[in-house]
């Protein structure tokens, strides 16, 4: 019993200092403007916040801060010889401040979380900088560390990754544990142990706004956070050290050269004005620390990823969660894309290249504006989680030599609307592969396979046999016309039928493989690529009575309308190789000019280029 009241005694006093360390005796303003707070300890004072407990202050201090050396009240003078600890804790509007000469110390958490504060002239009578005094003080970019300072508390300066470097003298004997973390290079060669106490860096190679570890500009461990526009990471570089470009928010560009073989862990961590990366590591390997993180997590503006020609492997959690993320080109020379490569991000179409083989774990997970998924046929295997959740995505296309589809890779893609499937044996699923895809969607597989599919993707009922090509038919320019498949291939007749609409001013040329028939009847045996061809109708008067239009396509001369008047067709000889009511396009005999009447109508020419 005595032993507890002794205890509550002990802690009741505790807590009456604690909440009483911070009560003023006077107030003064500064000779910036600002009204300081002070306690009297017989001839000196220190300064002290307002108020208790946070907000310290009624009226937080702002600005530029000059602190006295000295202060008046009641007729004495005292000099101003200390800073309490959370004086100015929290202080966001505080700019800059002056530390007289005749302050000692800097207590715990003096200036931590002054988010706004970029400068502190620091006089060479202070001899202690406490622990976290500095903390979070990111716009922090001038500070001096005077001569007379011996001891730096833990935490001091802690996440000012605003600061460059940070130039400690050798008088300092003592540094506390993180005093210096996320300072991208710290100058120091004095005998305190700990090294580096957070920092990227000690004594690093700066090169423009880059710190190096060494001369070899081999390993990138900082960048200045006041780097503006483009980088080019030299030719020189391996690595990129983990966080070594955080915070660049001015960073717009970056491009990333084939010589880099290891990218850390948040390495571009919040470059929230970086748009455009240009990624040409042959063969690099990101770091992640277990904690998943993308080297470009909350890079929240970056919208276009550039994959170079000669990189083979997309690393691991590279774009990771990059949101916004709507424009990615992937080179030809890709093998393997990495786990969680792209997971989470938003783009809305992508081309997989032929040159891929692996597709791995959770690459695409979450990916939920994602269109469509076209697995090219060098894809042999595609793991877990792929493709989990990419729910906006309506049609799958398998490439003729998957194998492998890993467990959960597609569940949860609930818009997909059919799959096709190129592979003659079908991949194996592993458990929970089409999760929530609906049972009854079309599952188009190659012919005489239905009965292979039923028995081994059972989890589908709507199998479709399809000769499995790829027939892609295009305009050569949508504003002289349109193509398209009108009739498609099957398995019991690989015949396709390819139409051209001509707009109105344009008529048909010819097919991409030469052919000038129009409709184009093609025998499909493999993948084919086929382009519409249009001109202008040149050298052609067209016929217009009331809805009657006369047009060329090809060798043929056509006329659309309501029609019940004879129609005749002279050459240029004034012979007549046409005499009727038509009912079809009229087949030219040869290239020329022809005349062509309607009823009573003014005869009108028309050319027939070929």
């Amino acid at each position: 019993m005595r032993k507890a009241l002794f205890c509550i005694i002990i802690f009741v006093g505790f807590v009456s200092l604690y909440t009483n360390v911070f009560a003023y005796d006077f107030s003064a303003m500064a000779s910036s403007g600002q009204t300081l707070y002070y306690t009297i300890r017989g001839s000196n004072v220190t300064v002290v916040p307002e108020n208790s407990t946070n907000p310290y202050y009624s009226e937080a201090i702002t600005g530029d801060l000059v602190i006295p050396n000295s202060v008046e009240y009641n007729g004495n003078t005292y000099i101003v010889d200390s800073i309490n600890f959370s004086t100015f804790s929290g202080c966001n509007d505080l700019l800059s401040v002056i530390i007289p000469n005749t302050v000692r110390s800097i207590a715990y958490r003096t200036f931590a979380g002054c988010k706004s504060l970029h400068s502190v002239s620091i006089s060479n009578s202070v001899t202690d900088i406490g622990a976290s005094a500095f903390y979070g003080c990111t716009a922090l970019t001038d500070i001096n560390i005077p001569g007379s300072v011996v001891s730096i508390g833990a935490s001091a300066f802690e996440n000012c990754y605003g600061l460059c470097y940070l130039n400690i003298p050798p008088s300092v004997t003592s540094i506390g544990e993180a005093a210096f973390t996320e300072i991208k290079n710290v100058i120091y060669n004095g005998e305190a142990v700990g090294s580096p106490w957070g920092a990227h860096t000690v004594n690093g190679y700066v090169e423009e706004s880059l710190v190096f570890y060494d001369a070899s500009k081999e390993y990138i461990t900082g960048c200045c956070t006041s780097v503006e526009g483009s980088i080019i990471i030299p030719s020189s570089v391996r690595r990129i050290g983990k966080g070594s470009f955080s915070y660049c928010n001015g960073l717009t560009v970056v491009t990333i050269p084939d010589s880099v073989t290891l990218i850390d862990t948040l390495a571009f961590f919040k470059c929230i004005g970086l748009r455009t990366v240009n990624f040409d590591a042959i063969s690099c390997t990101m770091r992640q620390d277990g904690d998943f993180y993308s080297a470009f997590k909350g890079c929240d503006s970056l919208t276009s990823v550039v994959i170079g020609n000669s990189v083979r492997m997309i690393p691991d959690y590279a774009f990771r969660d990059c949101r916004n993320l709507s424009n990615v080109t992937i080179g030809n020379s890709v093998e393997t894309i990495g786990r969680d490569a792209f997971a989470g991000c938003g783009f809305c179409s992508l081309v997989i290249p032929n040159s891929v083989t692996t597709i791995k774990t959770a690459a695409f997970l979450s990916c939920r504006n994602l269109e469509s998924i076209n697995i090219p046929n060098s894809v042999t295997e595609i793991y877990s989680e792929a493709f989990t959740n990419c729910y906006s995505a309506t049609k799958l296309v398998l490439g003729r030599n998957v194998t492998t589809i890993g467990y959960e890779a597609f569940e949860g893609c609930v818009g997909l609307l059919e799959i096709r499937s190129n592979a003659t044996i079908p991949p194996s699923l592993g458990n929970n592969a089409f999760k929530n895809v609906a049972p009854g969607i079309p599952i188009y597989v190659p012919c005489e396979r239905i009965p292979l599919y039923s028995y081994n993707w059972s989890y589908f009922s709507n199998f479709i046999e399809d000769p499995g090509y790829n027939l892609n038919v295009s305009s050569i320019d949508v504003q002289m016309g349109v193509a398209m498949v009108t009739a498609h291939p099957s398995c019991t007749n690989p015949v396709a039928v390819l139409t051209a609409y001509p707009n109105s001013g344009y008529q048909f040329d010819h097919w991409s493989n030469g052919s000038t028939y129009n409709p184009l009847t093609i025998a499909i045996v493999d993948d084919t690529d086929i382009t519409a061809y249009f001109r202008a109708n040149n050298g052609i008067d067209d016929i217009a009575a009331d809805d009657i239009k006369v047009y060329v396509n090809g060798r043929n001369i056509v006329i659309e309308g309501p029609l019940d008047e004879s129609v005749m067709v002279y050459d240029v000889m004034g012979r007549i190789i046409y005499h009727d009511v038509v009912r079809a396009p009229i087949t030219a005999p040869a290239a020329g000019v022809y005349m062509v009447k309607i009823g009573n109508a003014k005869a009108r020419k028309v050319v027939i280029l070929r």
